[in-house]
């Protein structure tokens, strides 16, 4: 709707070698930045996918070239960043680290890690990620709808089960619905930001998850819930 100038990519620094696993891709990951020149000022807008086969520390690496390349950009601009950063918590480099970090949260209490952890993973296991970003400048907790997940997990999902026995031992779908047994099958994480320098939200329009969307034919349109941020630039 309004003029993108300056467009640039920033390459992600890959966590794994993407040849060795069953999903092949050569290259890697990267984040697209733009500048946008709205009526009320102009700003800077990053869309940013973080690696979901990584580390908490990986992720945290990859945000943190984003920001770096941010900072060298001239002028000095509003920025927004949104996508998703694959918050679920795990240590998801191997398999072996993603088992034994679900027992792990087993032995918490399943109840307190989704309500406390996988909805608000900023509290403890991703804080290296968040901490950076509000070390930097940036605010993210005014920006997002507190506690609603943006990935809902179902035991009975097919094509959901099916991308995770790609990379988990077919055993493990036995422990996961047992633990989640009590809570109907079902879990919900909080995977989608934004996050700002020098933006704040409407003052009448909270942030919003919106849940349920549907193609015409009734048909799932995402795996993800998209995420909605009415938004003004800060006068500084």
């Amino acid at each position: 709707r309004w003029p993108v100038t300056a467009a640039r990519s920033v390459a992600l620094p890959n966590g794994k070698d993407k040849m060795r696993g069953r999903e092949k891709r050569l290259g890697s990951q990267r984040a697209v930045v733009c500048d946008v020149e709205h009526p009320r000022g102009a700003f800077r807008a990053v869309s940013l996918h973080l690696d979901a086969h990584s580390s908490q520390r990986h992720r945290r690496r990859q945000m943190r070239v984003v920001l770096d390349f941010l900072d060298g950009l001239t002028p000095s601009l509003p920025v927004l960043v949104g996508g998703d950063w694959n918050t679920s918590t795990y240590n998801s480099s191997r398999a072996a680290y993603s088992i034994l970090g679900f027992f792990r949260r087993v032995l918490m209490g399943v109840g307190h890690v989704i309500e406390n952890h996988y909805l608000k993973p900023d509290r403890w296991f991703e804080r290296g990620l968040f901490r950076e970003l509000e070390r930097r400048g940036y605010t993210y907790g005014d920006l997002n709808e507190p506690g609603a997940g943006t990935l809902h997990y179902d035991v009975k999902d097919l094509a959901a089960n099916t991308n995770m026995g790609e990379w988990v031992p077919r055993w493990c779908f036995w422990w996961i619905e047992w633990a989640l047994r009590d809570h109907g099958g079902r879990c919900s994480l909080k995977l989608d930001w934004f996050a700002g320098r020098d933006v704040e939200p409407d003052s009448h329009v909270a942030p919003r998850v919106v849940g349920g969307l549907r193609g015409r034919g009734g048909e799932v349109l995402s795996d993800h819930d998209p995420i909605v941020l009415d938004f003004a630039l800060r006068k500084t």
